[in-house]
């Protein structure tokens, strides 16, 4: 190759480098907006709260923002601790690790455990969706099945069966995507946490959602 035709390249490569510096760092970001975020943990935490009346405790699973920051996890937890106050204890805040570029799931067996070692009064709260696992590992709870509220937004409802868990006992209430056809005035014209979430949000239950056909 000439020189002429390196030199070419080398200017070619170095024009690609400044428009992707330029489409990265030129326009300013919007700031983060924790108000969605906020709301969703409150709902979580008035959720929680119905399923444990007196003296369970709450047993929190959430992503991991330490190896990977979630400004958005971490707002939806403040939000839901603050929510909660003294009207419950939190025993335990279970951290899981995920690959940013996948769906959030909690691991079949972790979540297997926290539901075997869950006192009869205890709320286990997902950030992270419903328990995944199968009718035969279900089978070796031995009947045990501690109430679960969790966050089914995204993705996560699109891969879960809901009824089917509702049906099964394993889940209580999950929080999940509103319909664009059914949301009522934009979030971003709200001045409430409540009305924030209804905007985009709903809550769904074993007598609000049936099986499917």
């Amino acid at each position: 190759m000439s020189k002429d035709r390196i030199k070419l390249a080398l200017g070619g490569v170095l024009i690609v480098v400044a428009v992707v510096r330029l489409a990265l760092y030129s326009s300013p970001r919007p700031p983060f907006d924790a108000g969605v975020h906020e709301a969703l943990g409150r709902v979580m935490a008035e959720e929680a709260l119905r399923y444990a009346p007196g003296g369970g405790n709450l047993v929190l699973i959430v992503r991991d923002t330490k190896s990977v920051a979630s400004p958005a996890a971490d707002a939806q937890i403040r939000s839901f601790c603050k929510a909660v106050g003294r009207s419950a204890r939190i025993g335990s805040t279970n951290a899981i690790k995920i690959d940013p570029l996948r769906v959030p799931e909690v691991p079949a067996g972790d979540f297997w455990t926290l539901m075997k070692n869950a006192g009869e009064n205890d709320v286990i709260v997902s950030f992270m969706g419903p328990p995944t696992f199968s009718e035969a590992q279900q089978a070796k709870l031995g009947g045990k099945a501690a109430k679960v509220v969790a966050l089914a937004t995204g993705a996560i409802a699109r891969r879960v069966d809901l009824p089917s868990l509702f049906k099964r006992g394993l889940l209580q209430a999950a929080i999940v995507d509103r319909e664009a056809a059914s949301r009522p005035n934009p979030a971003a014209s709200a001045s409430d946490s409540r009305t924030i979430f209804d905007s985009l949000y709903t809550v769904v239950s074993a007598t609000s959602m049936g099986p499917k056909p």
